[in-house]
């Protein structure tokens, strides 16, 4: 019968498409990871002492943070702790350690959406963030994550100058790549 070919055809189908959602899985495909939140940060966010820092962090993480996909949040994450520890053993400590850590956080947000082009997003989509803020730190804030691509920026002059702080973050993200 017709009827029972179709289905039959039917089961075959969802079969292979069954096989096919458990091969992306299996395989980092991006079409069935779960969507990240804010809260996904809450335990990174919550080691920047400094209460400014982490308020202008949060409010940027609450609407970046739907961008990312499970690889990248547990990257930044990765990042951040990394960070954090290259800092603390090259002197540095207290607010410029939390603005290492917000930025290692927020450093890729943008990728799977402008590629190339991510590491000036922050500073781009999110001045009415960071106008609430001292100049400084919110310039150091989008220095180190438009420079944490280093020599692989597409604009040089982006990339982390050597013994800078921004390096810290460039060499952290590095690391994290290196899974080391």
């Amino acid at each position: 019968s017709t009827q029972g070919v179709s289905s039959a055809a039917s089961d075959v189908y969802k079969r292979q498409f069954q096989l096919l959602q458990e091969m992306l899985n299996e395989t980092g495909g991006k079409t069935m990871t779960k969507e990240i939140t804010c809260a996904e940060f809450k335990e990174e966010l919550d080691t920047i002492k400094d209460d400014i820092v982490r308020d202008i962090a949060t409010k940027i993480m609450e609407r970046v943070a739907g961008k990312m996909d499970e690889e990248i949040a547990t990257h930044s994450k990765r990042v951040a702790k990394i960070a954090a520890s290259i800092g603390a053993s090259r002197g540095y400590q207290g607010l410029a350690l939390d603005v290492v850590t917000a930025a290692a956080l927020l450093h890729d947000a943008y990728k799977n959406e402008k590629g190339e082009l991510h590491p000036m997003c922050i500073r781009l989509e999110h001045r009415d963030i960071l106008s609430e803020i001292d100049p400084g730190i919110a310039e150091t804030l989008c220095s180190l994550v438009e420079g944490h691509e280093g020599f692989n920026s597409i604009i040089p002059k982006l990339a982390a100058k050597e013994g800078t702080i921004e390096q810290i973050l460039c060499d952290a993200n590095t690391v994290e790549k290196l899974e080391l």
